[in-house]
């Protein structure tokens, strides 16, 4: 669940909105969430799914990293905004996160979307 302002959602979400209302207040949402994620079946599907999600950021910005493709910035734009499971601050396999590839490579495009990104996350 994510409140948010009216036409605070990407772009290719389309032009309609719907209102819903909970049935159950936030605090106790929070909690029964929280307990949800800890089944088992629920935390393993979860936990391949941010799996998944954040070795697609890595590929496409070791992609980048290669030709600097308006396709690959696209996918790393995209991976950022759509799923909220990537991270900027989890390495890869070689200890290295998307912040200091982004550093590495001197590449001020990716530094300032990542910032921006960060600014903007809480």
């Amino acid at each position: 669940v994510f409140e948010h302002p009216i036409w605070y959602v990407p772009a290719g979400l389309g032009d309609y909105c719907q209102y819903l209302r909970l049935k159950i207040n936030r605090d106790d949402l929070f909690v029964k969430t929280q307990e949800k994620l800890q089944e088992q079946q629920i935390k393993k599907r979860y936990d391949g799914l941010t799996q998944a999600a954040q070795k697609f950021l890595f590929d496409h910005i070791k992609a980048y990293e290669q030709n600097r493709s308006d396709h690959n910035f696209r996918a790393i734009y995209e991976s950022l905004e759509f799923r909220m499971n990537t991270h900027l601050d989890v390495a890869d396999e070689n200890g290295i996160t998307p912040l200091m590839h982004a550093q590495n490579m001197g590449c001020q495009r990716l530094q300032e979307m990542f910032a921006l990104y960060q600014a903007h996350r809480e």
